[in-house]
């Protein structure tokens, strides 16, 4: 994960603490909907999760490949992955 992306994952995070500090997700219940902050720390965990499939690998190739794109006849660069490029750009508007 480029530096960029973490911090911008990490500053997320900071301010959804923020506002969940105060209730723990049991006590949060807005007309059966939960607030913005344990929103946020739900779709955090879950870009997480997904950005932990796509980490480089190296498997003897000149570059490191993506341990998720890539098979046996073809390498994903990284950290050309496209999952991880799409992910960066919509949240930091900018290149891995």
């Amino acid at each position: 994960m480029s530096g960029k992306l973490a911090d911008e994952l990490a500053a997320i995070r900071e301010r959804a603490e923020q506002i969940t500090e105060t209730h723990p997700i049991e006590d949060c219940d807005l007309d059966g909907e939960t607030c913005t902050g344990h929103d946020a720390q739900r779709l955090v965990a879950a870009l997480e999760a997904v950005l932990a499939l796509h980490h480089p690998e190296d498997r003897g190739r000149v570059l490191p490949c993506c341990a998720f794109c890539c098979t046996e006849d073809e390498c994903v660069a990284w950290p050309d992955c496209p999952e991880v490029e799409a992910i960066t750009r919509a949240l930091t508007d900018a290149q891995p």
